[in-house]
């Protein structure tokens, strides 16, 4: 059993088992259950967490910022190769826990946009459309917890896989397009 709490998102969650987040319930206001293949509950996710229980937060582990190369590979549609050589050239940074490389999320967000910005043709998409909040607010320039929160309003469309929550590009372009038609309509002509 592993609790971590995010004291910027205000969010607790518990993981009880390893496995792959079949399906996500929400079983009461702010409180979510991931479930396994075989109906498993492997984790809760406890939004605003500390106006609902009494901590101080200090036996719970901060979330963690790295992935695995596999995690990142397959996220961003590169094979785990190329991100070890770009480690291994300077390109990513990248740290080695044991026998594994990993990198960080906000690491790897940066790697892609730079890498994206250098095409002279088109710009690269990942092959999985779905990327981690962290990756969406520096693209964006929001915070992780203004997009949870957007995506809670009904605002932005999104998605959790496994623990993390996932937005699409193309609804990411979307909600900044609303958002800039809304925000038009309240200018003030001088």
């Amino acid at each position: 059993m592993n609790i971590t709490y995010d004291k910027h998102a205000d969010a607790m969650v518990i993981t009880l088992a390893k496995a792959e987040v079949e399906e996500t319930k929400d079983i009461a206001p702010g409180v979510y259950a991931d479930y396994d293949a075989d109906g498993r509950v492997i984790s809760l996710e406890i939004l605003g967490a500390s106006r609902k229980y009494d901590f101080d937060g200090s036996k719970i582990e901060p979330p963690n910022p790295y992935m695995p190369l596999s995690d990142a590979g397959e996220m961003y549609g590169l094979s785990p190769t190329t991100l070890r050589h770009q480690i291994v050239r300077g390109v990513l940074p990248g740290r080695k826990f044991g026998r594994n490389w990993m990198v960080r999320h906000d690491h790897m967000a940066t790697y892609f946009r730079d890498r994206s910005r250098k095409s002279s043709k088109s710009r690269i998409e990942p092959q999985n459309p779905y990327m981690p909040l962290s990756a969406a607010g520096e693209m964006y320039g929001l915070s992780p917890e203004t997009l949870r929160y957007q995506i809670d309003k009904g605002s932005l469309q999104g998605r959790k896989i496994g623990h993390n929550w996932m937005v699409r590009h193309d609804h990411m372009a979307t909600y900044f397009r609303d958002r800039s038609r809304k925000s038009s309509k309240f200018r003030v002509a001088r």
